[in-house]
């Protein structure tokens, strides 16, 4: 028996607290998007366009990884979001430049995970909501929805 990976292709994410979106809107429902994706449940304001987040479905050494180091459901979104961010389309940073997601190699798990400073800037987005959101989407992504 040959086997052959799967070809799953990275995919957007719009966080559902970016300030272009509406939520005073009749069709917001950031609990539809999160099940479905399907960004006509995070309507714009027409101030601007919202960031979009590149993430990715997780490998079997990425799962692995998580099963070491995630021990509650907390750190497994942490970790989630620092194996499936790729980077980001529309951000920036506090110098007004594009904000990058620097990824690093970790050799020995054979990983590739978002660099731990610019985690920490994901995490200090609306008191982490952020990063819960990406790692959130990441796990659903990945493992399919739980409910």
């Amino acid at each position: 028996m040959q086997f052959k990976p799967t070809l799953v292709k990275p995919y957007t994410h719009v966080y559902s607290g970016d300030p272009a979106i509406d939520k005073s809107h009749p069709d917001h429902n950031p609990e539809l998007y999160a099940k479905t994706g399907e960004e006509k449940y995070l309507p714009t304001n027409g101030k601007g366009q919202p960031d979009r987040w590149r993430l990715r479905h997780l490998t079997g050494s990425d799962r692995r990884y998580m099963q070491r180091f995630a021990d509650d459901l907390s750190c497994m979104v942490r970790v989630a979001a620092a194996l499936g961010v790729i980077g980001v389309e529309g951000a920036t940073g506090e110098d007004g430049q594009p904000f990058e997601i620097r990824r690093v190699a970790d050799a020995k798990f054979k990983v590739m995970l978002v660099e731990d400073d610019t985690l920490d800037v994901l995490d200090s987005v609306d008191n982490g909501s952020l990063l819960n959101e990406l790692g959130g989407r990441v796990i659903r992504e990945t493992f399919g929805d739980p409910t």
